[in-house]
């Protein structure tokens, strides 16, 4: 991963093509910018997610400057660092520095949170809107179409996506969609009848992996998109 955030830094051209960003989980957050022209050295920043008008709790300033980020300074509240691309071993240094600032913050974030409460699954479940156009539940969205079809939406960000994917990659999207044949072949699967689809989906199915698990295992067709990253 320090190679995809190393060739990301090296993009050449304006200045703010080399300007990006990564969430953490918690709030926190990674992001670099160019200092000057394309040739000029990177400026990068690790923040935790606290109240940007206080300091970085001191402790933590301490850990990061332990793995080579700078301190805090009356222009910089988060702590820094800079790497210049002429100078491609510190540039590859750097990427590694930013990644494991990045995990030191992240276990910093979850000691500091304590304990997680025990998740209600019942919160979890789909639950439909209004007016009846939508269902919801746990960063997932369910949508008719205008034709009929159906699309399923999926977001997710920081520690849940870091555990499955690894590498440093914090954000997670997905669009499944079902054109209005594959819904008939879910009416007909499932047994929904004369049900609204939605109503029926979410008496069905506690949420939208069982859902898309029941389309793969009758082999109900879909058109699939997704994306991962920082």
């Amino acid at each position: 991963m320090a190679d995809v955030l190393f060739g990301a830094w090296r993009t050449p051209g304006d200045p703010w093509l080399s300007t990006g960003s990564f969430e953490l989980s918690g709030g926190g957050y990674v992001q670099w910018t160019r200092i000057g022209e394309a040739d000029s050295s990177l400026h990068v920043e690790i923040n935790e997610g606290l109240d940007y008008g206080e300091p970085m709790p001191t402790e933590l300033v301490a850990a990061l400057v332990e793995l080579g980020w700078a301190e805090p300074t009356e222009e910089f509240r988060n702590c820094w660092l800079h790497a210049h691309p002429a100078d491609e071993d510190g540039f590859r240094a750097a990427a590694e520095i930013v990644l494991d600032g990045a995990e030191l913050v992240e276990q910093w974030q979850e000691r500091r949170a304590g304990p997680r409460p025990a998740v209600d699954s019942s919160a979890q479940r789909l639950t439909l809107s209004a007016d009846g156009t939508t269902l919801t539940g746990h960063g997932r969205t369910v949508r008719v179409t205008g034709d009929g079809g159906l699309t399923i939406e999926g977001h997710d960000l920081g520690q849940e996506v870091a555990g499955s994917w690894g590498g440093g990659l914090t954000e997670y999207e997905f669009t499944r969609i079902l054109g209005p044949a594959a819904v008939d072949k879910l009416r007909s699967a499932a047994g929904f009848g004369d049900q609204p689809v939605l109503v029926a989906i979410r008496d069905r199915f506690a949420d939208t992996s069982e859902l898309e698990s029941f389309l793969g295992e009758h082999s109900i067709e879909t058109t699939f998109w997704s994306r991962v990253g920082f």
